[in-house]
């Protein structure tokens, strides 16, 4: 069985992405991502990624309907 992190799929290299905090940046292999509740998360930078792993109430989602389902 494949973890969640694996079943749903990067963007190519070069990409624009859209990061949590509603920016919008070039993907590439070095970017902070997660799975959060199905769905691929970016981050601009790795603190921010780990502000979210302790605690995505306070993060930069905070108030996000995403955090709410």
């Amino acid at each position: 069985m494949k973890s969640e992190e694996t079943q749903v799929p990067l963007p190519a290299e070069g990409a624009l992405i859209t990061t949590a905090c509603k920016g919008t940046i070039r993907y590439e292999k070095n970017v902070p991502t997660l799975v959060y509740k199905g769905r691929r998360l970016y981050f601009c930078l790795p603190t921010c990624k780990r502000s979210f792993e302790y605690d995505p109430k306070t993060s930069c989602l905070a108030g996000d309907p995403l955090l709410d389902s």
